[in-house]
This record gives structure tokens, sequence and C-alpha cells, in this order.
């Protein structure tokens, strides 16, 4: 029985370093992908910007919106 319980703790642990390996793979394309934007938004115009800034902001406010439903 120790023994099970030693094989449920490790794959526990296991699974927990992937979790926080998959947390680091994820914040570091977040962070490439924001510097990749960020290139292509210093290349626009800047009535280029503002409509790309209405169009993010718009669909981050849906996106959270149907989070919110979602949750319901």
């Amino acid at each position: 029985m120790n023994d099970l319980l030693e094989g449920v703790a490790d794959v526990k642990a296991q699974l927990f370093a992937l979790e926080m390996t998959k947390a680091k793979v994820d914040n570091l394309h977040t962070l490439f992908f924001k510097s990749v934007q960020m290139a292509e938004r210093n290349a626009l115009k800047p009535c280029e910007r503002v409509e790309l800034e209405i169009k993010e902001r718009t669909t981050q406010l849906f996106l959270e919106d149907l989070n919110k439903i979602n949750q319901m």
C-alpha cells in the first residue's frame, strides 16, 4: 500500500512539474507574441494603430463577456 501511495505522490509531483513547465512555455510564447505584435504595431501609421487597438479591445471585451456567460 505504501508503494502505491508513493507512486501516486510521484505521479502528482511529475504532473505538477509538467504544469509548471507548460506555464513557463506559455509565458515565453506570450512574451514572444507580444514582442512581434509591438514590432508590427511600430511599423503602422498612427491611424492604423488606433484602429488596431480598437479592434483588439473590442475582441478582448467580447471574450470577457463570453467567459462570463460560460461561467453562469
